[in-house]
């Protein structure tokens, strides 16, 4: 299987960057995988989770079936750095990963990292935001327009962490030649919409266009978090 891959990554207004990104590589069963992290912020050692999570998952088999022992993994790393470094106990960050074969996609997810499937006029969310925001959207407490305005709206509900508690995401679809995958930190999604995003893609024939066109509109509206995007275009 052949594919076009794009991504960026700034700082926002932040001092450091706590996003990481696995651009596509082929796992060891032929599978491609790629994969985003966002460190937690509001303690120290997102970066160093983000980064202990991408690292795993460059070494993952590829195989959906070790979705559970690759986040597992992911958690003891981050245990054991964090017994050598007191300081980092609190660190944290999402993990949002895909694997491609014969054109089928499987998610391995946890956090509010968002997965798009682009195809023509169409943009699917692969991926469900584990925030308070949207656990109370779900069971019906708030409104669309009342989750908008949410003042907690950042809370995780599921990340991982030395604490060992987390709730994976997993879900399967299958992808077409011309179809894009795009992955979106919160610092890209709170700032362009999906309609906004669909255009973008509808607009700009390659993915290279398309990330580059994303990233311009995103610094023009002045981001207030670290923000990264990954994209990748089937053909």
């Amino acid at each position: 299987m052949k594919f076009d891959q794009a991504s960026f990554s700034g700082l926002g207004p932040r001092t450091a960057n706590q996003d990481r990104i696995l651009p596509p590589i082929i796992a060891g069963n032929g599978a491609m995988v790629a994969a985003i992290a966002d460190g937690v912020g509001g303690a120290s050692g997102g970066g160093e989770a983000a980064e202990i999570a991408i690292r795993c998952s460059a070494e993952f088999s590829g195989d959906s079936a070790d979705f559970q022992k690759l986040f597992s993994d992911i958690v003891a790393e981050l245990q054991r750095v964090s017994s050598h470094q007191p300081q980092l106990s609190k660190m944290a960050t999402t993990l949002s990963l895909v694997t491609i074969q014969n054109f089928k996609v499987e998610i391995g997810h946890v956090g509010d990292t968002r997965i798009y499937h682009i195809r023509g006029p169409g943009l699917k969310n692969l991926t469900q935001d584990q925030t308070e925001v949207e656990e109370l959207r779900r069971r019906g407490i708030l409104s669309d327009y009342q989750a908008r305005r949410y003042h907690r709206r950042n809370v995780l509900t599921s990340a991982l962490s030395p604490k060992g508690e987390y709730e994976i995401y997993q879900f399967t679809t299958n992808i077409l030649p011309g179809d894009r995958l795009l992955f979106l930190t919160d610092g890209v999604y709170e700032k362009v919409l999906r309609g906004g995003v669909l255009n973008l893609s509808l607009e700009n024939e390659t993915i290279g266009k398309f990330v580059e066109a994303l990233e311009t509109v995103v610094i023009g509206s002045h981001p207030q978090d670290n923000f990264s995007a990954l994209g990748i275009e089937i053909r």
